[in-house]
């Protein structure tokens, strides 16, 4: 009885697990336009199709993954792999989403120069960029329309923008700066929230 029990329940953390690896592998495949464009997949594919994970969660780890050094697509794949199958997900994450990645670049290295030579090429990159471009663009009002939802994050956006585009200000001092305002807002939302829960608590007695 009991190794039928573990015989099934390998069975299905094998399934499980290939599934999360062809995910990935979708990912990589499909991931045109860089980090963000990952968002729109990886959202497609685990949270609606198979609710791995939340939305939120998803752009957590998207912004997390903007924190620290390396590229924004493996080091989220990580987070999410790290979500969904723990210490094992990871391997599998990132094994599923630098396969595409290495195959695509090996082809088009050993037919670049063919592939230059020929004018339609640069028409097919043309048509390409400006598809990404919407996408980047859809995206992006998603996540505008997620995260700047009252007038402090609005305010922090547009200074954030305007430092940015015309002022040239570093992106570390930047978030460095929106994580302390986050932080102080959201203190001070929690203790406005325990204040009023205190006096509810007054009035009932």
């Amino acid at each position: 009885m009991d190794n039928a029990l573990e015989k099934k329940s390998f069975k299905k953390e094998l399934k499980e697990s290939l599934d999360l690896f062809l995910v990935f592998i979708k990912v990589g495949f499909l991931a045109f336009g860089g980090g963000l464009a990952i968002l729109r997949v990886l959202e497609q594919e685990l949270c609606e199709k198979r609710n791995y994970l939340s939305k939120e969660e998803m752009l957590d780890y998207y912004i997390l993954s903007q924190l620290i050094p390396g590229i924004i697509i493996v080091s989220s794949s990580c987070f999410i792999g790290y979500k969904v199958k723990k210490q094992r997900g990871i391997f599998i994450a990132l094994l599923g989403v630098i396969i595409p990645s290495i195959a695509v670049i090996v082809v088009v290295a050993l037919l670049l120069d063919k592939l230059i030579a020929y004018k339609i090429t640069t028409s097919i990159l043309k048509g390409m960029s400006v598809a990404v471009t919407a996408v980047l663009i859809d995206i992006n009002i998603d996540l505008i329309r997620n995260n700047v939802n009252n007038i402090v994050y609005f305010i922090v956006f547009v200074l954030s923008f305007i430092s940015m585009r015309f002022f040239n200000v570093s992106i570390v001092f930047i978030v460095l700066a929106s994580i302390m305002i986050g932080l102080f807002y959201k203190e001070k939302e929690i203790r406005s929230e325990v204040l009023k829960d205190n006096n509810n608590v007054k009035e009932d007695k």
